[in-house]
């Protein structure tokens, strides 16, 4: 029977903590005690898993008490937060807790810091991931999908960034001014400002090999990207991107809460690039942080609500893989097991894997598929119950621990 195969209370305190106040991430209660990971940990990662579908109550059972609890011990966090919800609820908190709280608000761009993504750009390797993160969450009029209109849009995405970059006055080197390039200049005029540049010129590669296309190729490449970045007309959004207000590796320094607000829609939406490119930036500056001084000085926990919905983040598994040992960890919040691209390889990186009263077919069949056993599915949904598996342990049943306002 599936009861013969769960762990039983006495191997779950070898593992985990069990007290009215337990300090350590959150995964449910047993016999009205919180049941948490340990922060100081070392059998597992501190990596998670954490899957429900709506109405299971994965932001009040879930999200909510372990950002209050990461909050309690000083961790630094980054917070995807659909609508809003998490920021307009817990700044207070947070700002009385001494937090540095920044928010990046692509649902209402009046109310945000802002933060200018070519200040990232530090070279060609920075610009090409700049250049491959905004071909790969936009739509061009033109290519539509095609391979190699695609690679020539980047090759001019990436040509036209480092110009700008190198060529424009500091106040300057902006999203706008790409655009405008795109949407002021035709193929000669464009041409003529390449050629003027010496031949060492970072720009002057990827231009050359944008040019190898013949010119009416070359106008409609042009024309390709400029509905790409055709966002960059909004002036509300050349405001939120003109300068910096949020230094992205603060919060490995110190504590900070970082929330990136987005539409709770699927992606692609017109500020899918952005969100993306947004959270991308602060992995590699965080990462770039703890590379060069050995870990953080302020653990980094990303909580990523809605990660299904998030535009999809460049070499996912390397993060996981490598922030580890870093003092970053991730905590990813889904509805199904269906909804995560590289599904198998994240959730192994993830030592633990929480089922908020599961019911998906996909996420019944992964998680029977985990203990080689049927699922008596209809027992845990009645009784409420959630399964916590962990690497190479029994599973685990626990009752939902819900934040209460």
């Amino acid at each position: 029977m599936f009861n013969n195969n769960l762990m039983n209370k006495k191997g779950i305190k070898e593992i985990l903590n069990i007290n009215e106040k337990s300090d350590g991430l959150i995964y449910g209660a047993l016999d009205n005690k919180i049941v948490a990971l340990p922060f100081n940990t070392c059998k597992f990662n501190k990596n998670v898993a954490v899957i429900g579908g709506p109405g299971t109550g994965k932001t009040r059972s879930y999200v909510l008490p372990n950002i209050l609890q990461l909050v309690k011990h000083k961790k630094s966090l980054i917070i995807n937060d659909p609508k809003g919800e998490l920021y307009t609820k817990l700044k207070n908190e947070l700002i009385n807790e001494e937090y540095e709280v920044k928010i990046f608000n692509l649902l209402s761009t009046k109310n945000s810091h802002r933060w200018n993504p070519l200040s990232e750009v530090k070279d060609e390797l920075s610009a090409e991931s700049f250049s491959q993160t905004i071909i790969d969450n936009t739509i061009s009029i033109i290519s539509k999908g095609d391979e190699f209109w695609e690679k020539e849009e980047q090759n001019l995405l990436k040509a036209l960034t480092l110009y700008v970059m190198h060529e424009s006055p500091e106040g300057k080197r902006t999203p706008k001014e790409i655009y405008n390039l795109l949407a002021n200049k035709d193929v000669k005029e464009i041409d003529r400002l390449f050629s003027a540049l010496p031949s060492d010129h970072p720009a002057k590669q990827p231009y050359k090999l944008f040019s190898q296309s013949a010119d009416n190729v070359r106008s409609g490449m042009i024309i390709g990207l400029g509905t790409r970045l055709k966002v960059f007309q909004n002036q509300l959004v050349q405001a939120l991107t003109e300068t910096s207000d949020i230094d992205l590796s603060a919060p490995a320094k110190r504590p900070c809460a970082y929330f990136c607000i987005t539409s709770d829609m699927p992606s692609p939406s017109t500020f899918s690039f952005l969100s993306r490119l947004f959270i991308t930036c602060v992995y590699k500056n965080i990462f770039n942080y703890a590379n060069k001084n050995g870990r953080c000085s302020n653990e980094v926990y990303f909580m990523l609500d809605e990660f299904h919905n998030m535009a999809s983040i460049p070499e996912f598994t390397s993060y996981i893989t490598n922030y580890e040992d870093k003092g970053i960890y991730f905590n990813i919040i889904i509805q199904n097991t269906m909804q995560l691209q590289d599904m198998d390889s994240i959730l192994n990186l993830c030592d633990s894997k929480l089922f908020l009263s599961p019911h998906s077919k996909n996420t019944i069949d992964y998680i029977s598929n985990s203990l080689n056993k049927p699922l008596d599915i209809d027992k845990l949904n009645n009784s409420n119950n959630n399964i916590l598996l962990i690497r190479d342990q029994k599973p685990i049943i626990l009752k939902k621990y819900l934040y209460i306002d």
